[in-house]
């Protein structure tokens, strides 16, 4: 009887961890798209502030336009920085979820300590996944 009931746990544990890994890297996987998503908006920023610069010096745009296109280009450079922060979080959580060092409880809760600390950066990652 006691035999039935460790391997019963076991295949209980075996399916929760299961769980906890495919949860860990589809986490992975929806971070990875954010921060593609976030790089090709500076890689589309970078390209229009260049423009923007030969347009001012050719007089076609003040430089009040001009600050106004780098100061788009280093919130898009922001939101790239808090995206690859993300991805290395869900990094890490994945590495833990199949007994790779750190546990799980304790970067989930450095993660909800970073979220206290820093909400912008996480209102700003939520409208890259919901533009």
């Amino acid at each position: 009887m006691l035999y039935l009931e460790n391997t019963h746990a076991y295949a209980h544990a075996v399916v929760q961890a299961r769980e906890q890994v495919a949860g860990a890297l589809h986490r992975l996987q929806m971070q990875s798209d954010i921060a593609n998503t976030a790089y090709a908006r500076v890689m589309n920023a970078r390209a229009g502030f260049e423009a923007s610069k030969r347009h001012r010096d050719r007089g076609d745009i003040s430089e009040v336009q001009l600050m106004a296109d780098l100061q788009g280009m280093l919130l898009d450079l922001h939101v790239l920085a808090a995206a690859n922060g993300e991805l290395a979080l869900a990094w890490v959580v994945l590495m833990g979820s199949i007994g790779n060092g750190a546990s799980i409880d304790a970067v989930a809760g450095a993660r909800s300590a970073q979220a206290v600390q820093l909400p912008l950066l996480h209102k700003v990652s939520r409208k890259l996944r919901n533009p």
